[in-house]
């Protein structure tokens, strides 16, 4: 996408239905990928068909969920449909307008876009607050080059889902419990916001700033190496179903 608005509201709009891929994988087998790549092939082809218009469900089933469930499939559209009418009701229908009014200011961004339910990123019961995808989104702004000051985003902790916390354990950096090994092993479903959950989610943060202090390299530079290669060695993950990634 060559236009510099389309891109922003692409990768908007992308971040903000990118949740649960491991629940239905044929569903992101599509065009040569898979998992984050097929989900974006996806949704460029719908994105190039419907651009900002608001869908109904059907359309947005049959070229973004075909082979998901039906409810899975519906949370992801109210999600889209939900960001969709908040982005023209503030922003005229520009993420642009978003980003300029909040890029030099990157815990304004992040609060700002927990207006939004996958946005708003913490475990109120435990007073911790992740802001996964929030602080991806501010990363990926940098990455296509609508973020210039490169400053702005060496103070982002590492984006804690299932692969980065997979390779940690891989090399030994956390290391599962036996029952929690067990568990993850068989494919069994951690429930969101419960002490597993959390607690796997903070050891990765933990983690990423242990590790980004001993390599003197920035946290979301480590994130983007560590996932691909836990992306690549396949490695098994806790199973969660959330919006939060």
């Amino acid at each position: 996408i060559k236009d510099k608005k389309e891109k922003a509201n692409f990768l908007f709009l992308l971040n903000s239905i990118d949740f649960s891929l491991w629940c239905y994988p044929k569903n992101w087998k599509y065009a040569g990928q898979k998992g984050y790549f097929g989900l974006e092939k996806r949704f460029y082809d719908f994105y190039k068909k419907f651009g900002l218009q608001k869908v109904k469900f059907e359309d947005f089933k049959n070229l973004v969920s075909p082979k998901e469930d039906k409810k899975l499939a519906y949370l992801r559209y109210k999600i889209y449909i939900k960001t969709l009418d908040w982005l023209n009701k503030n922003f005229e229908g520009n993420f642009l307008n978003f980003f300029k009014k909040y890029e030099n200011n990157p815990e304004s961004f992040i609060l700002k876009l927990a207006e939004l339910p996958q946005y708003n990123d913490i475990a109120p019961k435990y007073d911790i607050y992740f802001y996964k995808k929030a602080q991806l989104l501010y990363w990926e702004m940098y990455l296509y080059g609508f973020l210039k000051d490169k400053e702005k985003v060496k103070h982002l902790t590492i984006f804690p889902d299932y692969r980065i916390i997979s390779i940690f354990n891989y090399f030994g950096i956390m290391k599962y419990k036996p029952k929690l090994f067990d568990k993850i092993n068989k494919g069994k479903e951690i429930k969101a916001g419960s002490l597993q959950e959390v607690e796997l989610r903070a050891g990765a943060v933990l983690a990423g700033e242990w590790l980004s202090k001993k390599l003197k390299k920035p946290e979301v530079e480590l994130d983007f190496i560590l996932w691909n290669l836990a992306r690549n060695k396949n490695l098994n993950f806790h199973k969660t179903k959330t919006i939060f990634y």
